[in-house]
């Protein structure tokens, strides 16, 4: 037999019901569910609150450039191309990359059970790369959709990432820590200072895996200053510190 579970309507405690309830003794409101019932609308309340939080766009753009991702680097996924650092890299824990300072790596590396896969690589760096291709749109805060699309396929089909998927058995990774940059770059631009400490950890996070990036969100972050004097966005606090 199930166990009851009391099904409380929103807005309980501020529409009057509680101390109807109180005054009557009426309880007939109060539903009893089972556990699976219980659970389903549990679910259901904090899948709508996490839908409140993405916007549709969003998701849209990050499908748009994870489809690039593949249709652009198909054949090296389908293929197998090995240099010397791959050879290395086969069947290795990449332990050895502690020395250069990237503590992360061997322990991200697991995510693929320390071997060169080509499709399970290839995916989990398309997923890491379309994230920080979407957030680099929503960081440079692009309204038109054509320059969207424009900055997401010139990041998936940029050189240096197709040099990354040559080494396959470090691909997502490194772009993992790409991600990280393009995130924390995000957050930092918000000028809170939780986002900005939430912003630095997660791009110190990123350089555990590939110092490189760290680069990147630097550039990211100035082109939105630059951006933004350009656009006198600070203008009136320049002028008020000027004249005091």
């Amino acid at each position: 037999i199930p166990s009851v579970h009391a099904a409380w309507p929103e807005g309980l405690f501020f529409d009057g019901r509680y101390d109807k309830m109180l005054k009557t003794k009426d309880w007939s409101f109060i539903m009893p569910v089972s556990d699976a019932a219980a659970s389903k609308d549990a679910l259901s309340y904090f899948s709508s609150k996490i839908r409140r939080h993405i916007d549709r766009r969003d998701v849209l753009l990050f499908t748009a450039a994870f489809l690039m991702s593949l249709a652009v680097h198909l054949y090296l996924f389908t293929h197998k191309f090995i240099n010397h650092d791959d050879v290395l890299g086969l069947t290795s824990d990449l332990s050895f990359a502690l020395s250069s300072g990237r503590w992360l790596l061997n322990l991200f590396s697991r995510l693929s059970g320390y071997l060169s896969m080509n499709w399970v690589n290839g995916l989990l760096g398309s997923f890491f790369l379309a994230m920080a291709a979407a957030y680099t749109v929503k960081t440079l805060r692009l309204r038109h959709w054509l320059s969207k699309l424009l900055v997401c396929f010139l990041m998936v089909s940029f050189p240096a990432v197709a040099c990354i998927y040559a080494y396959m058995f470090c691909a997502y990774q490194y772009l993992f820590s790409l991600a990280c940059a393009a995130i924390g770059a995000y957050w930092i631009a918000k000028e809170k200072w939780g986002w900005i400490l939430a912003g630095g950890t997660l791009i110190g996070l990123g350089m555990g895996c590939y110092q490189a990036y760290f680069a990147y969100a630097v550039v990211l972050l100035l082109t939105v200053y630059a951006i933004g004097v350009a656009q006198a966005r600070w203008d009136n606090d320049v002028r008020q510190t000027v004249l005091a």
